[in-house]
């Protein structure tokens, strides 16, 4: 955000300096260039995590680069992030290229660098240097899967082709924080437009035939209207009902209410499990027109629904911190899933990620990440119809 520096934020400047200072000698010949970005006064900035090499190699997903989440510390946060080989990852390269352009374009005065766009370059690095655009290469495929690139830019920046022909409002009134303010996410047109990822997310969501799997950090937002006044997405709510209508069986698993790294790093955003489950059932009930006792009926026939834990039966970690997710994970009939920075709670920020549609590396993922992950966790679950357990 610009060039501010708090306890809670780190400029560009002093980022520069520490990846300097962490590289050592193995800074000498590099060209290191740093942008502290926020694109609009609407809460938005670069959620992508992509570290791509020469459109052959991808790494991205959900982790951060923070030690202090992942490293030796007594609440590590649980996250999902993949290594992709083969011609999809230059599209990661492209969205590179969009982040950049914005910050070089608009990191050229007083008010923006200090309040919005600040670039800063090395030692040497001439002060208009900007990184070059990826050239589009040549990749030979090494694999099979079906990969499908996913990214949305947030509010504030330009979109490639322009934004007609976006979705219609949700109008679901219940989904905003405040009926003072515009719920941006679920009813503005050109919002959708610059995001095409979250329709493309629910569409994968809505072509389950046979299950649902979800890990994300949370499906409800931090309310803080007008900056943040979407409080979940109502067209993902919609299309999760429907399939418990149909006997679809939905899997989710969210950081436990409440969890959080440190006071300035919280991990959940809702006070209560029953905060999911509500909003499902009075989806399923308006959907269909019937009696609330027979919209948790069908709920309770279909829905798995758990804080994520690291050790069945165990709650918090030592320090008495609940356990933490910031995997951002669809799975659909295992047989094509997501993996990428984009939650599915509301959140107008830039995120990338891939879709991968194929039956070996689905079978290899529901075996080492989601059976494993989800055995833990049930020992903890609201609502577990395979248990018999429905706390509405």
């Amino acid at each position: 955000m610009g060039n501010f520096a708090s306890s809670a934020t780190e400029s560009a400047a002093a980022y520069l300096e520490r990846l300097e200072n962490d590289l050592g000698s193995y800074a000498n010949n590099a060209n290191l260039i740093v942008a502290g970005v926020e694109t609009s006064w609407l809460y938005s900035w670069n959620h992508s995590k992509i570290i791509a090499v020469d459109a052959k190699t991808a790494i991205v997903g959900g982790h951060n680069m923070w030690e202090g989440a992942y490293g030796n510390v007594a609440n590590p946060i649980s996250d999902v992030t993949m290594l992709l080989s083969g011609p999809a990852t230059e599209s990661s390269h492209k969205f590179a290229d969009q982040l950049w352009d914005f910050a070089c374009t608009w990191g050229d005065s007083w008010w923006n660098s200090t309040f919005y766009v600040d670039v800063e370059r090395r030692d040497g690095v001439s002060w208009w240097s900007c990184p070059s655009t990826h050239p589009s290469l040549l990749v030979e495929e090494t694999g099979s899967a079906t990969v499908l690139a996913l990214g949305g830019l947030g509010f504030g920046m330009e979109v490639p082709g322009g934004t007609s022909g976006g979705l219609p409002a949700a109008n679901d009134s219940e989904a905003a924080c405040s009926g003072l303010f515009n719920d941006y996410i679920n009813n503005d047109s050109d919002y959708s437009v610059a995001n095409l990822e979250e329709e493309g997310l629910r569409a994968l969501v809505a072509s389950a035939q046979n299950n649902v799997y979800l890990s994300q950090q949370d499906l409800i937002a931090p309310c803080a209207p007008p900056f943040a006044n979407s409080y979940y997405d109502a067209r993902l709510f919609d299309i999760l009902a429907d399939k418990l209508i149909n006997n679809v069986p939905v899997r989710i698993m969210v950081s436990a209410p409440g969890a959080k790294q440190s006071l300035l790093a919280p991990y959940s955003n809702m006070k209560k499990m029953t905060e999911i489950s509500d909003i499902l059932v009075r989806k399923v009930k308006n959907q269909n027109n019937i009696s609330q006792a027979h919209a948790e009926d069908i709920v309770c026939s279909s829905l798995q629904l758990a804080p994520i834990r690291i050790t069945a039966g165990i709650d918090t970690w030592s320090n008495g911190n609940g356990v933490a997710n910031h995997a951002k994970v669809i799975s659909v009939d295992d047989a094509a899933f997501y993996i990428g920075s984009k939650n599915l709670y509301p959140a107008a920020l830039q995120d990338f990620g891939f879709i991968v549609e194929d039956a070996e590396a689905a079978a290899i993922f529901t075996a080492e990440y989601k059976e494993k992950s989800w055995n833990e966790a049930r020992s903890a679950a609201t609502v577990d119809f395979e248990a018999g357990v429905c706390n509405l």
